[in-house]
């Protein structure tokens, strides 16, 4: 049984450190923030490569949570880190590199569908899906509760089997322009330190790296500093309040809880779209000690956590304006002042049971 809880533990890392590198990858693609005339050819189809991207880092995110449901449908503790190695069979650190032609690829091989336990991020959830339905499946999950867990890691696996297509749609529309993959940087990835070449990292399967996250130095670039750590800010806010919603237990005030929390992701989008239209890159940078921070499993913890929102947050505006940077649209639901949705997110918790 343990060993079942580890495997979906170490799944639910991998997509949020699969969620970071698709995000990354979208804000180093110098496509429009809306959505072009399908006139305009070229900007139309960077537009729809980049979108592609950033739905799947968003389903990516879901599946985040959803394998935390998993988890505490069989007993498991919850988890909001990040995996440093992505799949242990691939063997593949975690990093973030801009979204070249080698690198798009790799996101493709990575959710190719598979019905092998050996194989990819499909074949990690085929094998908890075997565990869970197998006679010999620990009689300490009740009948209930597996059915569930079963049903949640099908949606997982019929929706990430979309994602390779998805990305291989992507990969159509970019290739119009990556010189036939003959060139190691294409022309739609953006200027600045996107563009920048450096070592690959060891056991990153790519034989060229460009555009890995470069702290802006405060005294040469004050503006560009700033931005990074804000937006580091709001990635820590939004880790915090996903590790209280994870330890949730009701759909009700999860739901509304969770709803914040996707708030406070699209001003941290916001802000990193900023960050890549000046040539910057985001850092992705994780709290100090998240990695040893425990499981959210009480209201008090979690009150915790809400505070350490507060205090990251003490600086940001109430509400983000709607200036056309990007999906407005989307992000215009979760648009709420910063104090009212924090006020909410108590309130979750307050009548939520841990």
């Amino acid at each position: 049984m343990e060993q079942l809880r580890e495997q979906v533990n170490y799944v639910a890392t991998v997509e949020h450190g699969l969620a970071v590198q698709y995000l990354y990858a979208y804000y180093s693609v110098d496509a429009p923030y809306a959505e072009p005339s399908s006139s305009a050819v070229r900007d139309f189809r960077l537009w729809s490569a980049a979108q592609e991207v950033f739905k799947i880092a968003i389903d990516e995110m879901r599946h985040f949570r959803w394998a935390n449901e998993v988890l505490k449908l069989i007993g498991g503790e919850t988890t909001a880190h990040r995996a440093g190695q992505l799949g242990r069979r691939l063997n593949v650190p975690f990093y973030l590199q801009s979204l070249t032609s080698q690198q798009l690829q790799w996101f493709i091989n990575v959710e190719r569908p598979s019905r092998s336990v050996q194989e990819g991020l499909d074949g990690m959830y085929v094998k908890i899906l075997h565990s869970l339905q197998e006679d010999s499946c620990p009689a300490e999950i009740d009948e209930e509760s597996r059915q569930r867990a079963i049903d949640v890691v099908k949606l997982i696996i019929d929706e990430g089997e979309v994602h390779s297509v998805r990305f291989s749609t992507a990969q159509q529309n970019l290739a119009f322009y990556d010189h036939g993959r003959r060139s190691n940087l294409p022309d739609y990835v953006r200027r600045g330190q996107w563009r920048v070449e450096s070592n690959v990292p060891k056991g990153v399967p790519v034989t060229s790296f460009y555009g890995a996250p470069v702290a802006e130095d405060e005294s040469v670039n004050p503006d560009g500093a700033a931005l990074q750590k804000r937006g580091d800010r709001l990635y820590h806010a939004m880790l915090n309040l996903l590790s209280a919603v994870f330890g949730m237990r009701g759909e009700v005030d999860s739901g509304k809880a969770l709803s914040h929390a996707i708030g406070i992701m699209f001003r941290m989008n916001k802000v990193n779209l900023a960050l890549a239209a000046e040539g910057w890159t985001p850092l992705f940078n994780l709290p100090e000690g998240w990695e040893d921070k425990p499981p959210v499993t009480s209201s008090r913890m979690a009150m915790e956590r809400l505070d350490a929102v507060r205090e990251l947050l003490r600086d940001e505006p109430e509400i983000l304006p709607a200036d056309g940077t990007g999906p407005d649209r989307a992000a215009a639901a979760h648009n709420h002042p910063l104090s009212v949705m924090l006020d909410s997110f108590g309130e979750a918790i307050n009548n939520a049971e841990y």
